[in-house]
């Protein structure tokens, strides 16, 4: 058999507290922004051998670079 006891109405208020939208929203965009910046340069790399007059290879260290750079100067 279970007993269960009554909660005052104080405690209750207190446990409902109201969702802080605008800091999820911010949040949410940054890790949106900041993954599709890091992530851009993969899907351009024929557009940007072409352009710069240079192979596949030499375009794709280049953007190794610019990841290893990422990794550096990101907060932990």
């Amino acid at each position: 058999m279970t007993f269960l006891m009554p909660i005052p109405a104080s405690s209750r208020s207190r446990a409902t507290t109201a969702v802080p939208w605008r800091a999820l929203v911010a949040l949410a965009s940054a890790v949106f922004l900041s993954i599709t910046i890091e992530m851009l340069p993969t899907g351009l790399l024929p557009e940007m051998s072409r352009d710069l007059g240079v192979g596949a290879p030499l375009v794709g260290l280049l953007v190794s670079v610019f990841a290893f750079a990422v990794v550096v100067t990101s907060s932990p």
